[in-house]
């Protein structure tokens, strides 16, 4: 016996609703089951993946100095970065010297010891090397003082051609009618031989009862040296 379109659609129209109630239902069940799982992915994400995100938001832009250091933190080169750009040699030289004494602790002393040098961060190092090389326009750096000291054969004492570096850079000259030669104090003009700075020295007191202190002339080898591990 047929049935009627409307008999037969009365019939189908519970069935197709519950269809779809089940289909919602399931569905439902299906979005609590995924979002905690979410939840748990990103609470599980490692450590590593966060901490290089965030190393990434505070690194600074191409344009910008890096002036952080490895123990005291962002903009701890700050003073140093504004004495560069404003061309006081003498002045960045010895905040050069105080801020790499502060970072191991030798500010008291007032100079750095071989132990320290090996140990020097290479951060650091790599951010004073960079702003010396970016506001000298290339002249002066632990980078480009390194490339020199390499031409001179890496001396790593006065009898090994320590002296030729000296001559090099400016810090040594031939004394009064050419009988020996000996250490200069250092010169903070932009027209200073190439490699010049930074001296890493610090003076107390005035004239000839000045102190001055920093690297002796030996330990420079130990400093390339590091600024060679570093990969200045």
């Amino acid at each position: 016996m047929g049935l009627s379109d409307e008999i037969v659609t009365q019939i189908e129209q519970p069935l197709v609703t519950s269809k779809e109630a089940e289909y919602q239902r399931q569905q439902a069940e299906k979005r609590q089951q995924e979002q905690p799982a979410a939840e748990r992915r990103q609470q599980e994400q490692p450590a590593t993946e966060r901490k290089q995100r965030t190393n990434a938001i505070n690194q600074p832009l191409p344009d910008q100095d890096d002036l952080s250091s490895e123990r005291f933190g962002v903009n701890y080169y700050a003073k140093l970065r504004d004495l560069l750009a404003a061309q006081d040699w003498k002045a960045s030289d010895q905040e050069t010297s105080e801020r790499m004494c502060r970072v191991m602790d030798r500010q008291i002393k007032g100079w750095l010891r071989v132990e320290d040098i090996e140990q020097f961060p290479c951060l650091d190092l790599r951010n004073i090397d960079r702003l010396w090389v970016k506001y000298s326009q290339g002249k002066f750096g632990f980078s480009v003082q390194k490339e020199i000291w390499q031409s001179c054969g890496s001396p790593s004492g006065f009898l090994n051609n320590m002296t030729r570096f000296g001559f090099t850079v400016g810090w040594r000259k031939e004394s009064f009618l050419g009988m020996g030669s000996g250490w200069i104090n250092p010169s903070f003009e932009t027209v200073a031989p190439q490699g010049h700075l930074p001296t890493l020295t610090t003076r107390f007191g005035d004239g000839d009862k000045s102190l001055r202190v920093g690297l002796f002339v030996s330990d420079w080898a130990h400093l390339f040296s590091r600024v060679k591990t570093c990969r200045l």
